[in-house]
């Protein structure tokens, strides 16, 4: 707040500025010419946003459900614990089988033994010298068998067992540095799933589960990289997909078309937009879901997720891009929009960061990347970093979250798109299939 003041003698508190404060700031006391006033309102209103975020990310810090973030965790502990039990199974049947031969060894002894009886007796009897004493013998012999037989586990056998004791270190937990992350030294690739066709697919990950096309099915790949579940895709080639985690569900673009996949029922779902255009790029926030026109002078349009998918609001050029410029793709992170943004006159490619509210541009960013066709994504990694995925020269571009270049690498085969999956994992769709590298 300010007014003006009525002393004309009194100078800006400034001590460099020479001219007579005419304005009193309420918050601070002091008096201030009107240029510095309106430098020092705008530093306080700067300031007094800042404030607010800090306050709206602590309560967001406050209120993470921690169950959601350790589950990728808990289930590789669960999957660990399920594989020792499937070993000590194992073992124990060995054993089992051990215990089986030796007391087979033992009645196949006694066996032995009664057949030996068994000639003594017939023996006698033909030689007619089978007398009332050597049968009572002979039946002395037989009971103390029988005798030798009772309690055979207990005489013959002894088992002995040893507790498991379980090493400290067979389980390891690392803090992982994910901001020392450098796409440069990415780690092999320790799984692929090839495609049955080649192509540009575009993946896209609920952390649990990795959304592909394997042609002629939509497929969703667990944890082990096994088909959890499927259904036949017959929609046409799909350009984008995206995860809502506001409504539990996939968004799957194609050219003139959106639909929901819905992982629960395995059931695919056109959505009737009053918007007939047509669409190159998706992405989601908590409440929204953005989508962006695939033509020169791209439009951006949004949706309400909480409103039965209702139509937000449609920012056009300018305010988007130029009227020769295309937004080839799109990453939604903590009230932002990551643009990959193409100019054909210019044959250049740069990526800006907005606010997701009002498209005010925070930074932009242009790249040494040709912009020829659309082999051009954008994928959000860990620590509000992203990854530019060129496929025209089979390069990766990593980009800072204060729209720095921190790191660029060529990648074989040819990179379409990319998606983190769980907490560890980066799957970078090729023309080929879907490589898997652990970070």
């Amino acid at each position: 707040m300010s007014r003006e003041s009525n002393a004309t003698s009194l100078q800006c508190v400034i001590t460099a500025c020479k001219r007579e404060a005419n304005v009193l700031c309420y918050c601070c006391k002091e008096n201030l010419c009107r240029n510095h006033y309106n430098e020092h309102d705008f530093i306080n209103s700067k300031l007094n946003l800042l404030v607010n975020e800090i306050d709206t990310f602590d309560r967001q810090l406050l209120g993470i459900d921690l169950r959601k973030y350790i589950q990728s965790s808990t289930e590789k502990l669960h999957q660990w614990r399920l594989d020792s039990y499937k070993q000590i199974d194992q073992y124990c049947e060995q054993k089992y089988r051990e215990i089986e031969q030796h007391l087979l060894k033992v009645i196949n002894l006694k066996r032995e033994n009664l057949e030996e009886l068994r000639k003594n007796m017939l023996g006698l009897v033909q030689k007619r010298k089978l007398t009332l004493e050597l049968i009572d013998a002979l039946s002395s012999d037989l009971r103390s068998m029988e005798t030798e037989l009772t309690g055979i586990d207990l005489k013959y056998l002894s088992i002995q067992t040893s507790p498991i004791t379980l090493e400290r270190d067979l389980i390891h937990i690392n803090e992982l540095s994910l901001e020392d992350f450098d796409v440069s030294s990415l780690s092999s690739v320790f799984k692929t799933i090839d495609y049955t066709r080649k192509g540009v697919y575009p993946v896209a990950s609920n952390t649990q589960c990795l959304l592909m096309h394997h042609e002629p099915n939509l497929c969703l790949m667990d944890r082990n990289f096994k088909i959890a579940k499927q259904t036949l895709w017959s929609h046409g080639q799909i350009v984008d997909a995206c995860w809502s985690s506001a409504l539990g569900r996939f968004f799957l673009l194609t050219l003139n078309q959106i639909y929901i996949f819905d992982v629960d029922t395995i059931s695919i779902e056109r959505v009737d937009a009053t918007q007939k255009l047509q669409w190159l790029s998706c992405a989601c926030s908590d409440a929204s879901l953005f989508l962006s026109t695939n033509e020169k002078g791209s439009s951006i349009c949004e949706f309400n997720l909480l409103n039965s998918l209702q139509a937000a609001k449609r920012w056009e050029p300018p305010d988007t891009c130029s009227q020769n410029e295309r937004i080839l793709d799109m990453t939604y992170n903590k009230g932002t929009l990551l643009l990959l943004i193409g100019n054909s006159l210019a044959e250049k490619t740069r990526v800006e960061l907005r606010s997701s509210a009002r498209l005010d541009r925070i930074w932009s960013l242009q790249l040494d990347i040709v912009y020829q066709s659309k082999i051009l994504r954008c994928c959000l990694l860990h620590s509000d970093q992203w990854l530019i995925i060129d496929g025209n020269t089979s390069r990766l571009f990593q980009i800072t979250m204060d729209g720095r270049l921190k790191s660029t690498c060529y990648y074989n085969p040819t990179p379409c798109s990319a998606c983190l999956f769980g907490f560890d994992l980066l799957a970078i769709s090729t023309v080929q299939g879907v490589n898997l590298h652990k970070l």
